[in-house]
């Protein structure tokens, strides 16, 4: 069974069990109702606590006044962000026809249930679940208090897993008190899920990344099983960030050190493994394994020098200005003597029919001016750093690579890029987009500080004393924080029944009134116009989601 059918199998249980339920009346003996497809479970109990936080009534209806804007804000955002996808979803229609479905789109990834949205992680999502939708009903309720208004029950929503919460003000107080004051009541909730937002992103992409630096980048991926590495207890996902003494930060510099070894020497591999630093002392092969000595050539820069020079993917390289190239590790140390404007002969083989070239390439200053080896020429070759005569071969060793440096300084500039759309873009699409849109791992976004992730990096600073808590931390923050916008976000869609919905009614009314001076005419056209609204995004959004399904099959 596939994910949809199993999604509609679950539902019409889930439905038979709450009829056979309201039938024998348990829902009602238990203080329960049936709103739709949710069980809602309310309780009396605590409701205290509401006139006791709503004690600081000014600083309260500041914050509402505040959220009215906020409210307003995310409206356009949201309706926006809607608009751009319906254009971009018709346009891929009308060009290519329906889109195949894609787990974008997949029921399960449909609503934002930890540990069945596949993005979400289950213990760090339920923990950013309660707490965004906690604090948006408590939101309503102490603004409720604030505003006096009653409030009758509080509780959460059933559908077998918790799906949310609610407060229940008074209905009949509510519509007497002035029309800002119930406003500031129906956008406490979206208010607190944005300030609850601004809180967790500010610690996290503040002190909290702050305090997180890369170990090191180069990661082993593998080891062979007959190779001299295995008998030292080395373990894959161990990070190497020494190679007999020399201090690793990049898979260049390992390449660089490592490939100095010669057969049966004993090489020294600095790694860490959860925390935990160790030396591996490996003695190494006796003889290299049957490779093809050179450096192969995996990708080329487009107007390099080595696409100038007719050099491409697949050839060796085997020596440079007449100097014998058997590793990427010769190569590196060849480099590392070159300046721009120098001319290098280039001599390249095809393995596979011999086929030698060898051409002049006029060295190039580097773009990237954080480079440590901007300095030096540049030649514009990617290279594969176990080709050739790598010791890695004499090792027995997988080794592979993620610039850990590179990304946590763009999650650490997020912030500073919020001017523009892509820094937005960035923040809101993180976790399911990633910092390059590949993810890390075959993982399709930035799932957090854990698992293999974790291991490229270590906490520093004020942090250093609270160890893996403070990876915990970032997770709690980042999820809480993002789960808490998007909750807020959709609650400002201006469709009922959701708070934007509310709102929009509410205003829409107050100008119809002030033009036909008739204020049950105004309710009946701002009731009609909501409905509209509602069913023009709700269908939308059910188009976008089940059109490819329904085109292309379940």
């Amino acid at each position: 069974m596939n994910d949809i059918q199993i999604s509609m199998l679950f539902i019409l249980m889930y439905g038979l069990s709450v009829i056979v339920l309201k039938k024998k009346y348990v829902i009602e003996k238990y203080n329960m109702s049936w709103f739709g497809p949710f069980i809602m479970l309310r309780t009396t109990k605590g409701l205290f606590i509401f006139d006791k936080l709503a004690k600081p009534k000014k600083a309260w209806k500041a914050v509402g006044n505040l959220g009215i804007l906020l409210l307003f804000l995310g409206m356009i955002g949201i309706v926006y962000f809607m608009f751009i996808s319906a254009k971009g979803f018709f346009t891929t229609i009308e060009i290519n026809g329906m889109p195949e479905p894609d787990k974008f789109i997949a029921p399960r990834n449909i609503f934002l249930i930890p540990g069945v949205n596949e993005f979400l992680p289950a213990i760090w999502g339920w923990i950013a679940f309660v707490l965004s939708v906690g604090l948006h009903e408590l939101g309503h309720a102490v603004m409720s208090r604030v505003e006096k208004v009653k409030v009758n029950s509080m509780g959460i929503l059933l559908a077998v897993f918790p799906v949310g919460g609610f407060a229940e003000p008074d209905n009949e107080e509510i519509v007497k008190v002035e029309k800002k004051s119930r406003v500031r009541i129906l956008v406490a909730g979206v208010t607190m899920n944005f300030l609850l937002a601004f809180v967790c992103f500010s610690l996290l992409f503040g002190p909290v990344l702050g305090a997180i630096e890369p170990i090191g980048e180069t990661i082993i991926t593998g080891i062979d099983e007959n190779g001299p590495a295995v008998s030292t207890g080395i373990q894959n996902n161990t990070i190497i960030v020494g190679v007999n003494g020399n201090e690793i930060s990049t898979i260049r510099d390992f390449v660089k050190y490592a490939d100095r070894t010669n057969p049966g020497d004993n090489i020294t591999i600095t790694g860490i493994k959860d925390g935990i630093e160790k030396d591996y002392i490996i003695s190494t092969k006796d003889a290299y394994p049957d490779v093809f000595e050179g450096v192969e050539i995996q990708a080329i820069v487009k107007d390099s020098p080595a696409d100038k020079a007719g050099l491409v993917y697949g050839m060796f390289i085997t020596s440079m200005d007449n100097i014998k190239i058997e590793n990427p590790g010769q190569f590196i140390d060849f480099m590392d003597t070159t300046t721009p404007g120098q001319n290098v002969l280039v001599k390249a083989v095809y393995p596979e029919n011999q086929t030698v070239i060898s051409k002049i390439c006029k060295l190039v200053e580097k773009k990237e001016d954080s480079d440590p080896n901007a300095d030096n020429g540049y030649i514009g070759v990617y290279y594969n750093f176990l080709s050739g005569t790598s010791s890695t071969h004499l090792m027995g060793l997988n080794v592979s690579t993620f610039q850990a440096g590179s990304y946590i300084s763009t999650l650490k500039s997020i912030p500073s890029m919020l001017t523009t759309k892509y820094g937005w873009f960035l923040l809101l699409a993180l976790p399911i987009y990633g910092i390059d849109g590949e993810g890390f791992s075959g993982f399709s976004g930035f799932s957090g500080f854990s698992g293999t992730f974790q291991q490229f990096f270590h906490v520093t600073s004020w942090a250093e004393p609270f160890g893996v808590l403070v990876f915990w931390l970032a997770n709690a923050l980042l999820w809480t924080g993002w789960l808490s916008f998007y909750v807020g976000l959709f609650n400002c869609l201006p469709a009922k029944p959701l708070d934007g919905g509310h709102v929009a009614e509410e205003y829409v009314q107050s100008v119809c009134t002030r033009i036909t001076k008739d204020s049950i005419k105004s309710e009946i056209i701002a009731r009609k116009m909501l409905f509209v609204l509602s069913t023009l995004f709700i269908g939308t959004m059910l188009f976008m989601v089940a059109g490819p399904y329904i085109v292309h099959g379940f």
